[in-house]
């Protein structure tokens, strides 16, 4: 026997870090060299809602959607040390994409944008 199951869920993913800022003075304007470190990364599940499984109907649908949303919000709190390693091992693989040279930014072309920008960044 198989079951299906059809489920829409949103997850919310807020990490917390630190960032450490080099200078390279043996160039001018100097160059910035970033070094960010996760110290946290949470997922939320903020929705889940399940479709359909199965054949399944009634209270044992909805019995069975609250015994998976405490599963994968069980799996996802287990999963976040591992998380936050495999963050910033992928930082660090990509160091050198975190160098800026100020001399190239101030050498190309700036131009007014005329479409608003926003950024929302949670804190706790």
């Amino acid at each position: 026997m198989s079951v299906t199951v059809d489920v829409n869920m949103n997850v919310k993913f807020m990490i917390d870090c630190c960032l450490r800022v080099n200078l390279n003075p043996a160039v001018l304007p100097p160059d910035l060299q970033l070094y960010p470190e996760v110290t946290d990364a949470q997922l939320q599940l903020t929705d889940f809602r399940v479709n359909r499984i199965s054949h399944f109907a009634g209270p044992i649908v909805r019995e069975m959607a609250g015994t998976m949303r405490q599963l994968i919000e069980k799996k996802v709190s287990d999963e976040r040390p591992r998380l936050i390693v495999k963050i910033n091992r992928k930082i660090d693989r990509h160091q050198e994409d975190l160098e800026i040279s100020l001399h190239d930014v101030l050498k190309q072309k700036w131009q007014v944008s005329t479409t608003p920008t926003t950024c929302h960044i949670e804190t706790n």
